[in-house]
């Protein structure tokens, strides 16, 4: 029985082991995706990587930029260049803005005080 006991024992303190190296590479990794998100927020995007980004014409991001739909891009000398964490913050108030309008409708239709109309579906 004690030796069955000793094993249970060495078994556990193996496994311990392991768990404290996954939690080890666990927090490595996590450094490490901070990192990369970092040099990601900061990196400079070209008018080409934007344009494919977005799924669009370079024409059309030079469009969007003329008509204030897209941030300004940062000029370094004769190139221009955004960064992505400009561009995510303009997806997401782009977003909150779309969002906004249907939610004032909804509003307004719940507040008509007309009474809404129903249909129901007879078989």
């Amino acid at each position: 029985m004690s030796e069955a006991l000793e094993r249970a024992q060495a078994t556990l303190v193996s496994m311990r082991a392991a768990i404290q190296e996954i939690q080890a590479r666990l927090e490595e990794l996590a450094v490490r995706a901070a990192e990369r998100e970092r040099d990601r927020e900061i990196s400079l995007l070209s008018i080409r990587e934007v344009a494919a980004l977005m799924g669009i014409s370079v024409r059309h991001v030079d469009a969007m930029v003329a008509q204030g739909k897209l941030p300004q891009p940062v000029r370094l000398g004769a190139s221009r260049r955004w960064t992505f964490a400009a561009l995510r913050e303009w997806t997401q108030e782009a977003q909150a803005q779309a969002a906004r309008p249907e939610l004032e409708d909804a509003a307004r239709r719940r507040s008509s005080g007309r009474p809404r109309r129903v249909v129901l579906d007879r078989h």
